[in-house]
């Protein structure tokens, strides 16, 4: 395989097709934009905290876990997007900044309103000492067994494991679901997702057939009524100046919350697929 940089980003050849790969390029606002990001979930990790330690259910505050760290996740995503990051290693250490601080500032208000807000500490002492205390007096239940001792240090550590799944879940769905045209140096437009479509009986979907052929598979598939585990979504993109013949259509097949991750792919078309993409699923 070769591997070629232009000016559209780095294209990789696969037989005669070609399917779109991050340049590795970011703007240097976007180390301006993480502290911001940083500093907006943390004072929003206070009304984590205060939701938390006023509900005394457990698996209440796995939800409110969730919700919290897909605010979080969002907040990375758009710290990523503002700053242009098409850099691999530039998201992940930014995805691992936002889960460290966002897990550390969470402690620093829970310490704070456990104390009856008249401690703010940063020290990582004091905020083990509370949570010895905390674990001492068992702060949940599930039903009428008190969670108590390390069972407490357990649910700790699967509120913090959620909120970084959520966190990592974002990154991952940005990194797949962003394309940018460095000619323009803006993120190509993406149309609205062609979902529940499948492959014809009898055929086959393959992702090696789609790039070999460049994508001439897709135009044959059918609409269901209902998505399955062979359904196949697709997403057409292209950047603001058609001069520039940026277009590229992905292929994904749906199988629940999570993709196969086969068949997701950015495969380069010209102008013309484009618009018989369009206006055969548009």
């Amino acid at each position: 395989m070769n591997i070629e940089r232009s000016e559209l980003g780095r294209v990789s050849y696969q037989a005669d097709a070609t399917t779109y790969h991050p340049s590795g390029k970011f703007n240097l606002l976007s180390f301006l934009y993480l502290p911001i990001a940083i500093l907006i979930v943390s004072l929003l990790g206070f009304i984590y905290v205060f939701i938390v330690n006023w509900n005394p259910f457990v698996y209440i505050n796995v939800l409110i876990n969730i919700i919290y760290g897909g605010i979080a996740g969002i907040a990375l995503w758009s710290v990523l997007h503002k700053g242009k990051v098409r850099s691999s290693a530039v998201s992940f250490v930014f995805g691992a900044i936002l889960i460290l601080t966002t897990i550390y500032s969470i402690w620093v208000w829970y310490v704070y309103i456990i104390t009856g807000y008249t401690l703010f500490t940063f020290s990582l002492k004091d905020m083990a000492f509370v949570a010895a205390e905390m674990a001492a007096l068992g702060p949940w239940k599930i039903g009428s067994t008190v969670i108590i001792g390390w069972q407490v240090y357990a649910v700790w550590a699967v509120e913090a494991g959620l909120i970084a799944c959520m966190i990592l879940f974002i990154l991952r769905e940005y990194k797949r679901d962003n394309i940018f045209c460095e000619r323009c140096e803006e993120w190509a437009t993406k149309l609205p997702p062609i979902t529940n479509y499948e492959a014809p009986e009898n055929s086959n979907l393959r992702k090696d057939d789609i790039l070999r052929l460049k994508g001439e598979p897709l135009l044959h598939l059918e609409k269901k009524d209902k998505p399955s585990p062979s359904s196949v979504g697709v997403t057409l993109f292209h950047c603001l100046k058609k001069e520039h013949q940026f277009f590229f259509v992905s292929a994904t097949r749906e199988k629940g919350l999570l993709k196969d991750r086969f068949s997701v792919i950015h495969l380069k078309i010209n102008e013309g697929f484009f618009e018989k993409m369009r206006n055969k699923f548009i």
